[in-house]
């Protein structure tokens, strides 16, 4: 009884692994000390004070490669300028701000969303919108001057965020290619079997964001990365090859190993067993294309739109490669692999 308890408390005073947040905290403080401190000299404190509304955009793809911090921030900013500009244009009348700002978190949710954008999300645009709304409706600041001076705070912050890559364009690629490398290492090193998930896991993760961090990094190639990853793929791939069938905690008593009899099919004839079993084979190639599929969903604004707005219900019914989706007819997005995708290769 003690030992749950313990287990319980200590996970309430427990911070969950998280990459170094100190470079972040750095640019943000730089970014809102530039902004306050030039109109503070001019003798315009208030003027700095309303261009922390764009400063927000620098907590924004702050460990990204080059391509995508400097798009995504860019979006942000001008995601600010709006939702500023709606706040204060709006601050005559309060249903038609409810109304907008309703509709301005809809789109600004769905659109973080769909393109991937990250924590924060669609916060500080809703939150900036009010702020706007109470500095027009109640402290009497033009409705022009805030959306204004929002545009100089987040083009400080872009400014912030693009300097720290100048130095070394290629860091945020060449962390996520060591950190794949690093994660298929541990897991070609494990035993197949159940202990095994996470680091399989892991490493297709792994290996996915360095493909994307490659692939949205600086425009031309990096023959050293490249083969690194290389090898890391065939690393992974030679482990995966040696995995055995292993069978996930279902919600079903027969696909539930902790279950005595979950177990009949691996030592008796499939045939009397009360559960359909797929075959190695076959569950091998349904892992192998969601790692695959995985490591696919790369760089394409495309693709993160449509996997982004994709209707609710729909999901395995497309099969998107680097192009517009198509009807899947593949077997593994067919109903009959509903319970194959069960199964897990260790």
């Amino acid at each position: 009884m003690k030992q749950p308890v313990a287990e319980f408390l200590r996970s309430l005073v427990t911070l969950a692994p998280s990459p170094p947040r100190r470079s972040n905290a750095i640019k943000a403080g730089l970014t809102v000390l530039l902004c306050l401190s030039v109109p503070t000299l001019l003798g315009r404190p208030d003027l700095g004070l309303l261009t922390v509304t764009g400063t927000f955009a620098v907590l924004y793809a702050a460990a990204a490669p080059l391509r995508r911090r400097a798009v995504t921030v860019a979006g942000i900013g001008l995601g600010l300028i709006v939702s500023t500009a709606v706040g204060a244009f709006t601050a005559g009348s309060v249903p038609l701000f409810a109304v907008t700002a309703v509709v301005l978190a809809m789109v600004t949710a769905g659109l973080c969303l769909a393109l991937r954008v990250g924590p924060p999300g669609s916060y500080f645009l809703v939150l900036c919108s009010g702020i706007a709304y109470l500095l027009v409706g109640s402290h009497g600041t033009a409705p022009w001057l805030v959306p204004a001076m929002t545009a100089i705070g987040a083009a400080a912050a872009w400014t912030v965020t693009m300097v720290e890559l100048v130095p070394d364009p290629r860091r945020p690629e060449r962390l996520a290619v060591r950190t794949a490398v690093d994660a298929v290492a541990a897991y070609a090193a494990s035993e197949p079997g159940p202990d095994s998930r996470p680091l399989h896991r892991a490493a297709s993760h792994a290996l996915a964001a360095a493909e994307e961090a490659l692939a949205e990094g600086m425009w031309t190639a990096a023959p050293t990365l490249e083969s690194e990853l290389d090898a890391a793929r065939r690393a992974y791939a030679e482990r995966s090859s040696r995995a055995a069938l292993h069978v996930v905690p279902g919600e079903e008593q027969g696909w539930d190993p902790r279950n005595p009899d979950a177990g009949r099919w691996l030592e008796t004839d499939e045939g009397q067993s009360d559960v359909p079993m797929p075959s190695a084979a076959a569950a091998e190639r349904v892992e192998h294309a969601f790692a695959d599929e995985d490591r696919r969903s790369i760089g394409s604004l495309r693709r993160r739109l449509i996997d982004g707005l994709r209707w609710p219900g729909s999901r395995g019914r497309w099969h998107c490669r680097s192009g517009w989706p198509r009807p899947c007819r593949s077997s593994s997005c067919s109903p009959s692999a509903a319970r194959t995708s069960r199964t897990y290769i260790g």
